[in-house]
């Protein structure tokens, strides 16, 4: 009899630690991906998704949708003309209750750059995410998410997205959310999943420096100092910067940009371990590169 209240006991902890461990987001507090996304799998190979909890039970009252949006800075929708490399993009994920009322919800999102359902490297970056929505590297996929950022009464999250540099190509949006009735456990839940294919506009203009200036960063992740390995075609004076996730610099110092191959070293100020971007500003436009602080 004490083994079976043990065993109960035991259960009900593993539980209910896993459902209040998913309410601040799986990225932030479990270091994974939930999103259904190549990647984003067991070690058996399934893919994570909130499904395989929060939509598990048949008997579910909650069933939801869920949709994903990317607009410029005109409110217009960039599903079909595609992403202009550099550019930053408002993104919302809806989740909608088709049946049932939910009591919360809760979201993340991954962008690869490659085709649907294939695998590939993190696209862009997140920033200026909503007070529901928090920003997180999952450190068994290395891969920045965006994702509720405790239990929401609203069923929209706000955040936006930069898009990766020129002739990054196709990326994919992958995204699954819930929506919860908070009875402490996973039951009762109703969840789904969503893409969004998105191509590069390759009619769009590209900066000048970032047609004409080579850079790549090392060693990236960095722990105090960063070296640039720069071919540029050009010459002149820019300004260096160090950018967190929602668009706040955090570091600055001038560049002097010189035809032909250089190096150039920026000693790393104090960080918080995540992912910042280093960004050349001047004349002839701007470049970033995605940067992770050790």
């Amino acid at each position: 009899m004490k083994f079976r209240i043990f065993y109960w006991f035991l259960s009900s902890a593993f539980f209910l630690f896993l459902f209040t461990s998913n309410t601040g987001g799986r990225a932030g507090l479990q270091n994974w991906g939930n999103t259904g996304a190549p990647g984003d799998q067991t070690p058996g190979g399934n893919a994570r998704t909130c499904i395989s909890c929060h939509g598990a039970d048949v008997n579910s009252l909650i069933s939801v949708d869920l949709a994903i949006e990317v607009k410029d800075g005109e409110g217009n929708s960039i599903a079909t003309s595609g992403y202009v490399p550099g550019e930053t993009y408002d993104v919302t994920v809806t989740i909608t209750a088709t049946s049932g009322v939910p009591a919360g919800y809760g979201f993340q999102i991954v962008a690869l750059a490659a085709e649907l359902n294939q695998n590939g490297d993190q696209a862009g970056s997140w920033a200026n995410p909503a007070t529901n929505v928090q920003i997180a590297t999952a450190a068994n996929t290395g891969r920045s998410y965006a994702e509720h950022n405790g239990l929401s009464t609203s069923n929209e999250f706000n955040f936006q997205w930069v898009a990766p540099a020129g002739g990054t190509g196709t990326v994919t949006l992958y995204s699954c959310g819930n929506g919860v009735n908070d009875n402490q456990s996973t039951t009762g839940d109703g969840a789904a999943c969503g893409t969004l294919v998105l191509s590069e506009d390759t009619s769009s203009s590209i900066s000048e420096l970032e047609q004409q200036v080579d850079l790549t960063l090392f060693p990236n992740p960095v722990q105090d100092q960063l070296f640039l390995n720069i071919n540029s075609q050009i010459s002149g004076n820019y300004q260096l910067n160090i950018v967190d996730q929602r668009g706040r610099m955090l570091h600055a110092e001038s560049l002097r940009l010189r035809s032909g191959e250089s190096r150039f070293e920026v000693n790393i100020p104090p960080l918080h371990s995540g992912y910042y971007f280093l960004q050349v500003k001047g004349e002839k436009g701007s470049l970033s590169r995605p940067m992770i602080k050790r």
